[in-house]
C-alpha cells in the first residue's frame, strides 16, 4: 500500500469522525446530529436488521419513533476500511451494539447486542465529507433469530417492538387467522397486506409480541382523533395470539405489555365481533366492560325486513 498524503491522512481522519459523530447521534438520540452526518439526497438502507429503506427525513422520523423505547443502547465503530478517490470515498465500518429494552414498567431491562458493518459511499462537500449512502450488513443479532427452528414459545412474552416494512407479509397472514376467529371469511392475503400497509401510514401503529425472539402475536392501534371528537385514549383495532401459543397466559401478558407501551393509563376502546364469542371472553376476563352495541343492517334484510319470502 503506497504511502498516503498529508492530504489523505486529513480526509481519512475526518471520515473517521463522522463515523463517531454518526453513533454519537444515534446513542444520543440527537436527531440533528445524525442528520448531519447525510447529504439531503442520502439513501439509507436499515432493512438488514428489520428497519426501513428510504430518504434523510423519512428514516429520521422512524428512528425517532423507533429509539424512543430503547433506554440505552451504544453504538462502537471499529476496524474502518476506507477507500479514498479524490472527491468521493468508500467505508466498511464494523460495529457493535448492544441495547436495552425496559420492561415490566422499567423495572427490568432486556439486553441484547447486534453486530454487522456500515456500509458507506461518501462525498466531499463544502461543509466537509458526507454520507451519501448507506446500507447496513447484518452479521449477527441475539434480537433477531431468523435461523432458529423453535416453533413454540416457553415462557410469557418478553417485550413488545415496532411492527417494520419485514413484518408485513407475517402480520397480514396473522390478520387471516384473525378473520377466521370472527367468523368472517378472509381477504385475500395481498388486498390484506395494502389495508396493513394504509393504515400504518395513515395513523394506525403496530406491535409484535416476542418470547425469546419468537413472535407469538401483534396489536394494530391508534391514538383516538380530537377532530372526530373522540375522547382522549387508544383505539385498539386489532389484538391478536397465535393459536399455538393460546391457552397459556400469553393473551394476558401480552395485553400488560400493551398498556405499558401505547396507553400510558388513558382509554382504551376496542370492538369485539358477536361472532367471535371467545375474543368477547377474553377482553371480559381483563376488566373491560361493553358500552355500546353495533347494529347492521345487510342488503338482503334491507330488501325484506319482515323475513319472509317475497310472494
Amino acid at each position: 500500500m503506497p504511502r498516503m498524503t498529508p492530504e489523505q491522512m486529513l480526509d481519512r481522519l475526518e471520515i473517521e469522525d463522522l463515523l463517531t459523530r454518526y453513533a454519537t447521534g444515534v446513542d444520543r438520540k440527537d436527531w440533528d446530529l445524525w442528520e448531519s452526518c447525510f447529504t439531503p439526497e442520502a439513501v439509507i438502507d436499515y432493512t438488514a436488521f428489520g428497519g426501513i429503506s428510504g430518504g434523510v427525513s423519512e428514516v429520521r422520523a422512524w428512528l425517532e419513533k423507533t429509539m424512543g423505547i430503547f433506554a440505552m443502547s451504544q453504538h462502537m465503530v471499529m476496524n474502518k476500511e476506507i477507500e479514498l478517490s479524490g472527491d468521493s470515498a468508500t467505508s466498511r465500518a464494523g460495529f457493535y451494539n448492544p441495547m436495552s429494552l425496559a420492561i415490566d414498567d422499567g423495572e427490568k431491562r432486556l439486553l441484547f447486542f447486534e453486530g454487522g458493518y456500515y456500509l458507506d459511499q461518501l462525498v466531499r462537500t463544502a461543509d466537509g465529507w458526507k454520507i451519501c449512502e448507506r446500507v447496513e450488513e447484518f452479521s449477527y443479532s441475539t434480537r433477531l433469530n431468523p435461523h432458529s427452528n423453535r416453533s413454540r414459545a416457553s415462557g410469557p412474552p418478553e417485550r413488545c417492538r415496532p411492527i417494520d416494512a419485514s413484518d408485513l407479509a407475517r402480520v397480514s397472514r396473522w390478520n387471516q387467522q384473525l378473520q377466521n376467529d370472527e367468523g368472517a371469511a378472509p381477504m385475500a392475503l395481498d388486498a390484506v397486506e395494502a389495508r396493513l400497509q394504509r393504515w400504518l401510514i395513515s395513523g394506525y401503529e403496530g406491535l409484535i409480541f416476542e418470547v425469546e425472539s419468537v413472535p407469538v402475536g401483534y396489536a394494530l392501534y391508534r391514538q383516538t382523533d380530537p377532530d372526530l371528537k373522540e375522547p382522549d385514549g387508544v383505539y385498539l383495532r386489532q389484538f391478536f395470539i397465535l393459536r399455538e401459543h393460546r391457552r397459556r397466559g400469553l393473551g394476558t401478558r401480552a395485553f400488560q405489555l400493551f398498556r405499558n407501551e401505547a396507553l400510558g393509563g388513558r382509554r382504551l376502546v376496542l370492538e369485539a365481533l358477536a361472532s367471535n364469542p371467545d375474543g368477547e371472553a377474553f377482553w371480559r376476563s381483563l376488566g373491560m366492560t361493553p358500552y355500546s352495541v353495533t347494529f347492521e343492517l345487510k342488503p338482503d334484510a334491507a330488501a325484506n325486513p319482515s323475513g319472509r319470502s317475497a310472494e
